[in-house]
């Protein structure tokens, strides 16, 4: 029999399939946040459950999951890690990351990371299909950087892809806590308000406030979790982005990037990487 987890997974998993497959521009206007906003939900319902029983009674569903991101070598790893740390952070798992950046361990609630493994890859599938269509338009090749002893030089191919997946995961990151943020306040509200003008009330500000202390109480269940697991703390440095006009593209790819239609969200071990 499915969990109600399981069927939250496998509805984001069929509309990441979906939303990889479209070539639709309706399709790519209909923003990710409404995936977004579902594990959000999610995670806010199973969280003010928990909250109801006693510490010895609540089950105990803290993961810690390995993900293998790409094979040793491969050109491109690191901005790959840093994608999956920007779908990571909205959800509430802590990332500690290989020193070769092959692969990462998810800490975090299962549902939480199993979510997680279900948007990353269709987020990566977009980024690696528009930094490669951006690399052979050659509109990079105008861009310029200056390096650390002030010499101006030509941007290569290998820093303009870079650049522009660095900035996509950036922007990424913001549009998944922007739509946390605007689940949490539409949390309590009718279909109706949550898609239309609000119309606040004393119940739906303690709606509201019971949600964010609920993502508060997980994230800190999740921090508490990660500190017992990871006993030495190293820095791991994403990649630098050099060129400005290849991260202005990056930042647009992100912004359009789509796992669904608000409509469709709203009715209710191999490699991830791509390449």
């Amino acid at each position: 029999m499915s969990t109600p987890s399981s069927d939250l997974v496998s509805k984001i998993a069929a509309l990441c399939r979906k939303a990889e497959s479209t070539d639709s521009p309706h399709e790519a206007e209909a923003l990710m946040a409404g995936a977004q906003r579902l594990a959000t939900l999610a995670a806010i319902d199973l969280q003010v459950a928990r909250s109801y029983k006693p510490l010895h009674e609540r089950p105990k569903s803290l993961v810690v999951e390995s993900v293998d991101i790409g094979p040793k070598r491969k050109v491109g790893l690191r901005t790959y890690v840093r994608l999956f740390v920007a779908v990571a952070r909205p959800n509430d798992v802590r990332v500690t990351v290989a020193a070769d950046n092959t692969r990462v361990f998810a800490h975090g609630y299962d549902h939480d990371v199993a979510v997680l493994r279900c948007l990353y890859p269709s987020l990566l599938v977009q980024m690696v299909a528009a930094s490669d269509s951006y690399v052979r338009n050659g509109s990079w090749r105008e861009g310029y950087y200056t390096d650390r002893h002030g010499v101006r030089r030509h941007v290569t191919a290998r820093q303009a892809r870079i650049s522009f997946q660095e900035s996509y995961a950036e922007t990424i990151e913001s549009r998944l806590f922007a739509a946390r943020q605007d689940t949490i306040l539409t949390f309590g509200a009718s279909p109706d308000e949550a898609n239309g003008p609000s119309t606040s009330n004393s119940s739906d500000g303690a709606s509201q406030r019971r949600a964010q202390l609920a993502l508060v109480d997980k994230s800190a269940e999740v921090e508490r979790f990660f500190r017992s697991k990871v006993a030495t703390r190293s820095s791991w440095r994403q990649a630098v982005a050099v060129s400005r006009t290849a991260a202005r593209a990056g930042s647009a790819a992100g912004r359009k990037a789509v796992l669904s239609s608000p409509n469709a969200l709203g009715s209710s071990k191999g490699y991830l990487g791509a390449g």
